[in-house]
């Protein structure tokens, strides 16, 4: 016995990444990240320039601190785009180091101090930078869903 099926209709494709999207989120993180890690970079450069042996510790706490302004700059990107926090913490987190490197390279062309291998660590630490802002976005996006919970009366 053979069946005879009805043709499957395509679905609509599914948006793409870029539609998820909020140029206002985005640029709003994006400026507390670039506020945020921009003097933490120079007083970071300032505070290991000059040293025969820079120190493992200072590095290590302005790296903590600067991870830190991209989270919160992800905060700031989810919370205005709650329905989408995620990728907009992430693009905004990364937006704004690459904004505050871009700087930095210029600095350094004129100074001429600019090799190959720092435009990888550029690439690299932008993703590390979008990695915390999408959990400073996935922390915002919490903290809406509870509101939101909160105000139906539902426990959260």
């Amino acid at each position: 016995m053979s069946e005879q099926y009805e043709p499957i209709e395509p679905a609509e494709p599914a948006p793409g990444a870029f539609a998820a999207l909020r140029m206002d989120a985005i640029v709003r993180g994006g400026a507390v990240t670039a506020l945020l890690c921009g003097p933490l970079a120079i007083v970071n450069s300032l505070a290991q320039s000059g040293r025969d042996n820079p120190s493992s510790g200072t590095g290590a706490l302005f790296s903590l601190l600067i991870l830190m302004s991209a989270g919160v700059g992800g905060w700031v990107a989810g919370g205005s785009a709650p329905g989408r926090a995620v990728p907009n913490g992430a693009a905004a987190a990364a937006a704004g180091y690459l904004v505050v490197q871009a700087i930095g390279l210029l600095v350094a062309t004129v100074s001429g101090g600019v090799d190959g291998l720092a435009l990888i660590g550029i690439v690299y630490l932008s993703l590390l930078m979008a990695t915390c802002g999408m959990i400073g976005a996935a922390i915002a996006n919490r903290q809406h869903r509870a509101g939101q919970a909160e105000e139906q009366g539902e426990p959260t």
